[in-house]
């Protein structure tokens, strides 16, 4: 069936794996030509974009995405395009959008308090964000106590907050 665009989203799926981005994104774009009513092509399109350091077209991708569908993954990929790329307003606002969707992604809140952080005057705005990405994950790592991942950003959030001693704490129970 080649009007399908199953296949060409599992090869485009390979290649990001194998770090070949440029490769990946140009089967997710012939996703988008051949589903473009379909968010998750778009959002592989610009997670392929990205990777290849093309955050112009990562976030026309994304913006297509979020027009369709909006999901949590998107916003935080775009937030994190907007971050990187020093738009930290930007950045906070999607990031919040994004928690509209999912409330309980510590990663989420971490990344918002960050943005917060570089923007003047949200300082008390980025440490009650940072707070509450403390608090998701350590319930997370109630659930799942050898979650090295959570661990490794409970310790930044830790760090980031003015915790110094948890965050060694909890950077080195995930080593």
């Amino acid at each position: 069936e080649p009007g399908y665009w199953g296949p060409y989203t599992g090869l485009g799926a390979f290649l990001f794996r194998q770090g070949r981005y440029e490769e990946a994104a140009t089967y997710f774009a012939k996703v988008t030509e051949l589903e473009p009513d379909g968010p998750d092509g778009y959002t592989n399109l610009s997670a392929a974009y990205f990777q290849a350091d093309n955050w112009e077209d990562a976030e026309v991708a994304l913006q297509q995405s979020l027009a369709l569908s909006p999901s949590p993954m998107a916003y935080r990929n775009m937030g994190t395009i907007y971050y990187y790329s020093g738009r930290y307003e930007d950045a906070a606002a999607i990031l919040r959008e994004a928690l509209t969707l999912a409330p309980e992604d510590h990663w989420l809140w971490g990344k918002l308090a960050a943005a917060y952080r570089e923007i003047p005057g949200e300082e008390e705005n980025s440490q009650a964000a940072y707070q509450q990405a403390i608090e998701l994950a350590t319930d997370r790592l109630e659930v799942d106590a050898a979650d090295a991942e959570t661990m490794a950003y409970l310790s930044a959030y830790q760090f980031n907050a003015g915790n110094e001693e948890l965050a060694i704490e909890h950077i080195q129970n995930a080593t």
